[in-house]
């Protein structure tokens, strides 16, 4: 599945940055700080399955053959409206994203 190698890579980034985070300090610690939240809001964003984001293709994926050429067809067809989505979607995936940092810097601190 290679949608899901931007969403793995995104989560490998904010692993990394909450990994090292509670270890520097300075102009560091603040791009490390950003790098983790927008990676998060990656993460979050990526995975939801809306067209033409790519938890939409694993989903596909992952679904009876029949179904998931049913979403691909919806999905080429209807790409506006998961653009639509992510916009109205905008405080939750926010509200996510700080939730994931959080608990990678748990892990980590």
């Amino acid at each position: 599945l290679v949608s899901s190698a931007g969403i793995l890579v995104n989560l490998v980034i904010a692993i990394l940055c909450a990994f090292l985070l509670p270890r520097v300090d300075g102009a560091l610690e603040t791009v490390l700080n950003v790098t983790l939240l927008i990676n998060c809001g990656l993460v979050i964003l990526n995975a939801l399955p809306i067209p033409p984001l790519d938890g939409s293709h694993i989903l596909a994926a992952l679904l009876p053959q029949n179904l998931g050429n049913t979403l691909r067809a919806w999905s080429y067809s209807s790409s506006w409206m998961g653009l639509v989505a992510i916009v109205l979607l905008q405080g939750p995936i926010g509200q996510l994203a700080r939730g994931l940092r959080d608990i990678l810097l748990g892990w980590f601190s």
